[in-house]
């Protein structure tokens, strides 16, 4: 029986002895031959200008907004607008009763001519004595003609608080009173914002704060718009760091008007740079720790340690391991290997945009 188990292993011994001996005499040059070309984009390396994007969000508000309220208690017997009606200074917005300031004005009135009358006794009295600036003031004061003027400025004073006006052109927000309601001395009646004067507060991070200068171009974009930005500039940087290592800063919007305070927005601040080598960002790696970009020459990947600067998310700056006019590689790139053999998968490499 043994012999029999012998001589049936013994031919199978020889055949793997066989098989191992043939695959020994594959050419690895060979292999590398049927191997494919990685598929890559490229683009170009160029020097130009740099914008570095410093990104940000905040509220929008009016940097022109008057709160105005009531300043005497009393029944509102006309409103003449409403929310979001646009008006110009000095417009009557609302009035309030005011018989008993009309009627104290009249007062007022009827007294100053009494008051005169005594001082034209008084003046005949005198006879012809010759009347200086003292006599004149003394005559007036006896006979209650400047008491009386005062008592007149106070009850138009009084009668001009039942008018609410206008003290700036704009857009009339926040009225929630009604004709017929009552009016509290003190409280809120509305608010009037210049829809010309929109602001974004927003904050930046504690070490984008050097990069940041006022007069800067901004784009602005609402958070309630699917597309579209405004144009803005940077205001004011205020110059505190808060408990979160924020900066706060203050972005005019150009052009706005469409928007209303309240409206949350998220805005990009461009800082411009010296001109230098930029590539797009997704042509640089890591590798150990260290920055790597490929570039394309003779159709194979060439390994370069670079030392990279600022980006903006979509650029990269490179001070240091290519030249302007390399053609690096933009994808597939995490896996490649010195020299490896590569192919651009479009005819036309793919460029940045100034």
């Amino acid at each position: 029986m043994k012999k029999i188990l012998c001589l049936l292993i013994l031919p199978l011994f020889f055949a793997c002895e066989e098989e191992t001996e043939d695959n020994s005499e594959v050419d690895p040059q060979e292999l590398r031959k049927e191997l494919r070309a990685t598929e890559v984009e490229v683009g170009i390396a160029q020097i130009k200008d740099f914008e570095y994007l410093v990104n940000t969000s905040g509220k929008i508000e009016a940097n022109r907004e008057i709160i105005l309220p009531f300043e005497k208690s009393a029944v509102i017997t006309k409103l003449n607008v409403t929310n979001a009606q646009v008006v110009r200074e000095n417009q009557t917005l609302a009035e309030l009763e005011n018989e008993d300031e009309k009627m104290a004005l009249r007062k007022a009135k009827i007294a100053l001519e009494a008051n005169y009358v005594k001082f034209q006794d008084d003046s005949l009295i005198r006879g012809s004595v010759e009347f200086n600036d003292v006599i004149m003031r003394n005559l007036e004061l006896n006979s209650g003609i400047t008491s009386a003027k005062i008592n007149i400025e106070e009850a138009e004073l009084n009668l001009e608080k039942t008018f609410i006006k206008a003290p700036i052109s704009g857009v009339i927000a926040n009225l929630v009173t009604r004709e017929g309601g009552m009016a509290s001395s003190g409280k809120e009646f509305c608010r009037i914002y210049d829809p010309n004067s929109l602001v974004l507060d927003a904050n930046i991070l504690e070490s984008d704060v050097s990069l940041v200068e006022i007069g800067q171009k901004v784009d602005v974009y609402p958070v309630s718009r699917n597309s579209g930005s405004f144009e803005g500039t940077v205001k004011e940087i205020n110059p505190f760091v808060n408990e979160n290592g924020l900066v706060s800063v203050r972005i005019s919007i150009v052009n706005g008007s469409s928007l209303i305070p309240g409206m949350n927005a998220n805005a990009v601040i461009r800082v411009p740079q010296t001109a230098n080598v930029i590539v797009p960002k997704k042509a640089v790696t890591v590798r150990g720790g260290r920055e790597v970009v490929f570039t394309m020459e003779n159709g194979r990947a060439k390994w370069n340690y670079v030392e990279s600067g600022l980006d903006n998310g979509v650029e990269i700056e490179i001070l240091d391991g290519i030249s302007a006019g390399a053609q690096v590689i933009l994808t597939n790139n995490l896996q490649l290997a010195h020299d490896a053999e590569v192919a651009i998968v479009t005819p036309a490499a793919v460029q940045t945009e100034n």
